[in-house]
């Protein structure tokens, strides 16, 4: 109901009773760019200013991600440097602009704004070495996965969650190393994180063309006792 959205932007706009906030265009640019509307959420952007509304990092940031729903990495790249002329882009920026890469299979551009977000001493998060790791896993650099899942915790003391394991243990699986592969489900087990069907159904997969089908029943058994449910991956 993209028209009566509109239409009502268009009556906050002459409302003078009311003070419009910020997050109201964000979540109309985020939904556009769910829409795959681009030029759409940049025109909402461009006209915050005449509902007297002043874009912060939050607007930035819901553009360029507006623009990574849409596939746009170069616009992403003009955007950013658009963007540090008026507001100090945030940790969530550079990963925002580090998922494009990643998506877009350029790892080594991905470092690259990884060492600017050093330089300008912004502290990595979890999203951070999350998208690096899965990047990499997805280049099958697993081995420089294995090293950036320690650093982040040795050297910047951010414990790895269920898309990290999930990452990981897809790209053991992928290159071979089914045990280590393995021995990460029992460390996510250990550190009490939630499993998903998603990670059953990659080690299941690995299991089979391992020739070690005789340990499946084992893994759903698993499964129903820690009240993960199957889907329709783990059936096929």
């Amino acid at each position: 109901m993209f028209d009566e959205m509109q239409q009502i932007l268009h009556q906050l706009k002459h409302d003078t009773r009311v003070v419009p906030e910020e997050i109201i265009f964000c979540n109309v640019i985020s939904f556009y760019g769910r829409a795959r509307l681009l030029e759409h959420a940049l025109q909402v952007f461009d006209e915050m200013s005449s509902f007297n509304v002043q874009r912060t990092v939050k607007s930035f940031n819901t553009l360029l991600n507006a623009m990574l729903t849409c596939g746009k990495l170069d616009r992403m790249k003009d955007l950013f440097q658009i963007m540090e002329k008026y507001v100090s882009p945030d940790a969530c920026s550079y990963n925002i602009l580090m998922h494009g890469c990643v998506v877009s299979r350029r790892l080594e551009d991905a470092w690259k704004v990884f060492d600017e977000m050093l330089k300008r001493k912004l502290q990595p998060t979890l999203v951070t070495f999350g998208t690096l790791i899965y990047g990499l896993c997805l280049e099958l650099r697993v081995d420089e996965a294995l090293k950036l899942k320690e650093d982040m915790m040795r050297v910047y003391n951010v414990k790895p969650d269920g898309q990290v394991f999930a990452s990981l243990i897809k790209g053991l699986c992928a290159v071979g190393e089914l045990s280590l592969a393995l021995g990460f489900k029992e460390e996510i087990v250990r550190n009490k994180i939630e499993l998903d069907a998603g990670i059953y159904s990659t080690l299941i997969n690995a299991l089979f063309k391992a020739g070690r089908k005789n340990e499946v029943p084992g893994i759903l058994k698993e499964m129903k006792e820690r009240g993960c449910k199957p889907n329709s991956v783990t059936y096929n």
